[in-house]
């Protein structure tokens, strides 16, 4: 099976990002994104027109909207579970999907992290969504994977926390440089007109992690500029 994950900055760059979505479907089974708009994801649909949309959509209002769009094969048996309450402002978005494979059972998590403040460290909205993630996902059977965008740095606790429950770290396992382009610098700086802080260059934002029953087949980050964020492309079998 393959799942990508891919924060798709709400489709500014959408020619290119509807190009990779494309090619890609046609041995992708499931696409899990993050900053997913209504006007995108009309645009995505018609190009996946064997997979099945479930959306979310989160508004804070010192954030804006967490949305999220999960595109599954149409083969798939999913069932959608949300894992962090809408209710509750101090963290971000996880939506999880469980799916039965055979006699097996799969889940994945579709993660967008506090984004704020941008300095992607540690503080205590986000090692509670953390908790709240590896909580809900230590109350399931089956394999479990979990990915998307954490707005968190390698060095914090709170990624540390995954790898402390026995998740494996597929972007530390794989030595992946980034999982950020260019843009992501570009788009930083323009946030400074708006009062954001520009905290430099941060090489990374976007983690898959994978409990030790998934067989890791290849798992790469290449370097497209679809996005300010690239794809994590994981193939694997349970």
């Amino acid at each position: 099976m393959r799942i990508i994950f891919l924060n798709i900055a709400h489709g500014v760059f959408e020619k290119t990002l509807l190009d990779f979505i494309k090619t890609f479907s046609l041995n992708t089974d499931a696409f899990c994104f993050q900053e997913a708009d209504v006007r995108v994801c009309k645009q995505i649909k018609k190009i996946l027109p064997d997979f099945v949309l479930f959306q979310s959509c989160k508004e804070v209002s010192s954030i804006g909207l967490y949305e999220q769009a999960s595109f599954f094969r149409k083969n798939l048996l999913v069932k959608k579970k949300k894992d962090m309450p809408d209710g509750d402002i101090r963290v971000g978005v996880a939506n999880m999907f469980s799916l039965s494979l055979g006699l097996n059972d799969l889940y994945i998590s579709n993660i967008h992290g506090v984004p704020r403040p941008g300095d992607k460290k540690d503080n205590l909205a986000r090692i509670r969504q953390t908790v709240q993630i590896i909580n809900s996902n230590s109350k399931v059977k089956g394999s479990r994977i979990i990915g998307g965008d954490f707005n968190l740095l390698p060095d914090t606790k709170s990624i540390k926390m995954f790898e402390e429950q026995g998740y494996l770290n597929l972007i530390k396992e794989n030595k992946i440089k980034t999982t950020r382009n260019t843009h992501a610098v570009i788009q930083a700086k323009k946030l400074v007109a708006y009062g954001y802080r520009f905290y430099g260059e941060q090489h990374f934002a976007d983690y898959v992690f994978v409990s030790k029953d998934v067989k890791v087949k290849n798992f790469k980050v290449p370097n497209v500029e679809i996005s300010d964020h690239l794809p994590l492309i994981l193939d694997f079998e349970i």
